[in-house]
């Protein structure tokens, strides 16, 4: 039990040494979108999660600028980090967030994420989606029952 948040926290430390990299912004007058802001979510039940490690899918042309913690999550004041990986032609771009809290949070928000669009590029909401997503109570235990979301706003 105690080796799954070890591993979290591991995972989460080696993900900080990690950068995310900015590119491109909309032409003026322009009305394509240029900005991607994702809201990650959990709905469902459980204990004070204690540690989320979610890995979001995003069209390659989205570049990932930021992530942070976000409602219901924000007042526990986690650590959190996170992994952007770049697509290419033949793989999506991704990007991994760990998110650690020593008193626990409950089900809603957790995380905000910023993108910058490639000029040329107009993904739709459904292009955003999440690959993989695990979360754990303050036992280390794996929380069954609750389940992920994830919101894309394009502006």
């Amino acid at each position: 039990m105690r080796k799954n948040l070890l591993g979290l926290y591991v995972l989460t430390m080696i993900m900080m040494a990690a950068g995310c990299a900015a590119t491109g912004d909309a032409p003026l007058g322009s009305s394509r979108p240029a900005h991607a802001v994702l809201t990650l979510f959990t709905e469902g039940t459980g204990t004070a999660i204690s540690a989320i490690d979610v890995t979001v899918g995003l069209p390659s042309n989205v570049t990932v600028t930021s992530a942070a913690a976000s409602g219901i999550a924000a007042g526990s004041k986690p650590l959190i980090a996170s992994n952007y990986t770049a697509g290419t032609a033949t793989t999506a771009a991704t990007v991994r967030i760990g998110l650690i809290s020593a008193t626990g949070f409950g089900v809603g928000e957790f995380c905000t994420i910023a993108g910058e669009i490639a000029a040329g590029h107009a993904p739709s909401a459904s292009d955003f989606r999440i690959l993989a997503f695990s979360a754990v109570d303050q036992s280390g235990m794996v929380i069954s029952g609750l389940m992920p979301g994830l919101k894309a706003d394009l502006r």
